[in-house]
C-alpha cells in the first residue's frame, strides 16, 4: 500500500495510482501546518502492523511520518525520491517517481482521499 502524505491539494494535482492520501502537514493560507489527525486516522483505518510505503514530494515529510508511524507499530518503508525527487547539493534533480517514468493520477480511487479515510477512521472508533 502506498501512503501519500503530502497535502491534500497536492494529492489532487496528481499522485501515483492507486495511493492513498493522509497529510502529514495540512495546507492552509499560513501555509503547512502539522496535521495533528495523522497518527489518528493511520491508526483508524489500518491496524498497527500494517506495511505501508509511505512517500511525498520529495521524501523529507515522508520521513518524518514513517518515524511516527514505526513508534506506533506499523512496518514502513520510506520512498525516499517521492514524486519529484529532492534536488542534490550542485541542483540536480533527484529520481523521483516522475523522473522514472511514473505516471501521475488526478483521479483518486475510491476511499482514498483524506476526507474519505477520516470518515472511516471515525466510523471504526463509533
Amino acid at each position: 500500500m502506498y501512503l501519500d502524505v503530502r497535502s491534500v491539494e497536492e494529492f489532487s494535482e496528481g499522485h501515483i495510482p492507486g495511493a492513498f492520501n493522509v497529510p502529514w502537514m495540512l495546507g492552509t493560507l499560513a501555509g503547512l501546518v502539522p496535521n495533528e489527525d495523522f497518527t489518528r486516522v493511520v491508526t483508524g483505518v489500518w491496524p498497527p502492523g500494517t506495511a505501508l510505503t509511505v512517500g511525498c514530494r520529495t521524501g523529507a515529510r515522508a520521513r518524518t511520518a514513517c518515524e511516527a508511524l514505526c513508534a506506533v507499530g506499523y512496518v514502513v518503508q520510506l520512498d525516499p525520491d517521492g514524486i519529484c525527487g529532492a534536488n542534490d547539493a550542485f541542483g540536480r534533480p533527484g529520481r523521483g517517481w516522475v523522473s522514472r517514468g511514473g505516471e501521475l493520477s488526478a483521479r483518486a480511487l475510491p476511499g482514498r482521499t483524506y476526507r474519505e479515510l477520516q470518515a472511516q477512521a471515525s466510523n471504526a472508533r463509533i
